[in-house]
């Protein structure tokens, strides 16, 4: 049995992130092992289903040092190849049905992938699965809303229901709110950014793990970013999920019989 257990970083805090670092656009990959490969960032997103990609190479152990023996990725737009890159994986992602999450979902099915996401913005959701299907991919959308563990588990469960597996997972959903100073927080705020970002990913990889485990392996990506590293001003919440993410990541990959961490890593 092999699982993988990748982050992926980016920020949300882009100006901030320029004003420290400068606008340097490149990407650091550090594996199990110690190797080190470096990635061009704007090639990872411009193809989310790039992050998975990088992660599936992984858990095959075919990591190359190289950047330039990635392939490029290709635009989110046009017609899907069933034969293509991902074909016939089952991709499941939470928080799709805008931003990177639904660029993920649109790059997979592109590729070939089955995906099914969630959401809670219903309409928006059947809005975003029916275009994939509109150009011959193949998407499934269902509500959930990643604080309830009831939803959580009916999501997963429906997927494995109805693919008969679970190839990948990516867990993206996560909110940003306004920056303020720590103590003007109220703890309703604190506690629903919280359960959003952190517990949200708790209770995916509750549910992923398992199954993964009994089908003999599996891809796991948990969305992070460069405040799950270090801290800024006036967003105490945000930093503090992504810290939890990273946490959460590093542990399941310590603990898992055959595993490989991997962290892909904006610096803006």
């Amino acid at each position: 049995m092999r699982l993988a257990f990748t982050l992926a970083l980016f920020s949300h805090i882009r100006k901030a992130m320029s004003d420290k670092f400068g606008n340097d656009d490149r990407s650091a990959s550090q594996s199990a092992n110690g190797q080190r490969a470096r990635f061009s960032r704007r090639r990872i997103i411009l193809s989310g289903a790039g992050i998975a990609g990088l992660a599936t190479t992984y858990e095959l152990g075919n990591l190359k040092a190289n950047a330039q023996t990635q392939p490029e990725p290709q635009p989110t737009t046009g017609s899907a190849n069933l034969n293509g890159r991902f074909a016939g994986k089952v991709v499941l992602i939470t928080g799709a049905t805008s931003g990177i999450g639904e660029t993920t979902a649109r790059s997979f099915a592109r590729e070939g992938a089955i995906v099914h996401f969630c959401g809670r913005r219903e309409a928006l959701g059947e809005q975003v699965a029916q275009s994939i299907r509109e150009v011959g991919g193949r998407a499934t959308y269902q509500p959930a809303d990643v604080r309830i563990p009831e939803a959580v588990k009916a999501f997963v469960d429906r997927c494995v229901s109805e693919y008969g597996r679970l190839d990948i997972a990516f867990n993206n959903a996560g909110i940003f709110l306004n920056p303020a100073p720590l103590h003007e927080l109220s703890f309703a705020t604190y506690q629903d950014l919280m359960a959003t970002n952190a517990m949200g990913v708790f209770l995916a990889m509750q549910n992923e793990i398992p199954q993964m485990r009994s089908q003999g392996g599996g891809v796991i990506i948990n969305m992070s970013s460069v405040s799950g590293h270090v801290g800024f001003a006036n967003t105490s919440p945000y930093n503090s999920s992504k810290h939890a993410v990273m946490g959460l990541t590093k542990t399941a990959a310590s603990k898992m019989p055959i595993t490989t961490f991997a962290s892909f890593q904006s610096r803006h």
